[in-house]
């Protein structure tokens, strides 16, 4: 049954493929880590200022300052204040100012990116004062475009930073709104498959207790008078194959409703969905069954479209069924009203319905209210003043005045 496509939930993310992308993640900052340390002590051997020969406490200082940039990820301002604290004690040893600026500027990109903006500015500060330093001090005289320069860049970096985290922001919210939305349309799927098993166990109550009853009522009436009078034994017998016949018929239809998608092949279905049009068969097993029905039209009858057709005429068969059920010897009528705006349906016996037990549940009663209701439409059912029983159908239909086709 296509219904069964319709539990499907949404995939998840499997943990193995979110463990991977961490682990990539990992080995790109360790990448990142080490060719920045290589890079620098390459910058630091080929250096051929007046400072401090690079040699090995330089190197050792430069790997100490540059590895913890693979830890950015997990903790950024940690990893920026080691990393400026031992590039300042690089240049306090007396190496060129200019090493070891690479891992505080990372470290710096990273907090600015995934920390809050006081804690930014606060990191900021902090590596303007490394960087203006580190600048001046590669030039004896002070010049203002380095200050100005440096409190460019660190703004420059704190822009990227943060347009990073709108964007880390963002995505997550999106992911977010994705699994909200897969589960509201798993939901939305578990209900309109709810919807739909109701409308299924509906149809099956209307169709199966409508012809068994009938095939009850004919086989009890054909046993009782199967030596008496043969000719009304097989009368029953006949009424009791076209019921058959028409049941199998009626659940073939019900089948290929949920087998089939119209849009994929729209002519592969046995017969038409049930409407008012077919009232003469259903009334005519009813008679049959030893209830005299007399049939009122009136009005203007007109074609209402599927929906409210087959509305109309299944409860049209549950009340006549529940006539042929419960009812002790009676007579029965069903007018059909075509009034401007809606179609009444009354259906009404004069005799007494036998009772039933006080736990008893209508589930015919209930499901012919929720067809109306499903339409806009209401339905009474009452006791009538001469003991019978009165069910009343009102269900708003379009004006269609002298439409006469469909």
């Amino acid at each position: 049954m296509e219904l069964a496509k319709s539990t499907e939930r949404p995939l998840a993310p499997r943990p193995e493929w979110s463990s991977m992308v961490h682990g990539w993640a990992q080995a790109v900052d360790w990448l990142l880590a080490a060719s920045c340390a290589v890079l620098t002590v390459r910058v630091g051997l080929g250096e051929s200022t007046g400072h401090r020969p690079y040699d090995s406490a330089g190197i050792a200082l430069t790997v100490l300052s540059q590895l913890p940039v693979a830890a950015r990820r997990h903790a950024p301002v940690a990893v920026f204040a080691v990393s400026c604290a031992l590039a300042a004690l690089s240049q306090v040893a007396g190496y060129g100012p200019d090493l070891n600026r690479l891992a505080p500027q990372l470290a710096f990109l990273t907090v600015a990116g995934t920390r809050p903006t006081p804690l930014t500015g606060g990191c900021a500060m902090a590596l303007s004062g490394y960087l203006t330093a580190s600048g001046l001090a590669s030039w004896p005289n002070p010049h203002v475009d380095t200050v100005i320069q440096t409190v460019a860049w660190v703004g420059m970096l704190w822009v990227t930073g943060a347009g990073y985290r709108k964007l880390q922001l963002r995505n997550r919210q999106l992911a977010e709104l994705a699994v909200e939305l897969a589960r509201l349309n798993a939901d939305n799927a578990r209900q309109a498959l709810t919807v739909e098993r109701v409308r299924i166990a509906r149809e099956l109550h209307d169709l199966v207790s409508h012809h068994l009853s009938v095939i009850t009522v004919q086989a009890e009436l054909g046993g009782y008078v199967i030596d008496a009078d043969t000719g009304t034994a097989r009368r029953a017998l006949a009424a009791i194959a076209d019921a058959g016949r028409d049941a199998v018929t009626d659940l073939h239809h019900l089948l290929d409703a949920l087998r089939l998608d119209p849009d994929q092949d729209p002519g592969r279905g046995r017969t038409p969905a049930p409407g008012l049009g077919r009232l003469s068969e259903l009334t005519g097993r009813v008679q049959a069954a030893g209830v005299p029905l007399h049939v009122t039209v009136t009005g203007h009858r007109r074609p209402l479209g599927t929906g409210l057709e087959v509305c109309a005429y299944r409860i049209v068969q549950e009340s006549l069924t529940n006539i042929v059920k419960h009812a002790r010897p009676t007579r029965a009528e069903l007018t059909l009203e075509y009034l401007p705006h809606a179609l009444r349906v009354t259906v009404e016996n004069d005799g007494d319905l036998e009772p039933r037990p006080a736990s008893g549940v209508r589930y015919g009663l209930i499901g012919m209210a929720e067809r109306a209701r499903i339409y806009g439409g209401t339905l009474t059912a009452e006791r009538t003043a001469d003991g019978g029983f009165r069910v009343r159908l009102d269900l708003p239909t379009p004006d269609t005045t002298g439409t006469a086709h469909r």
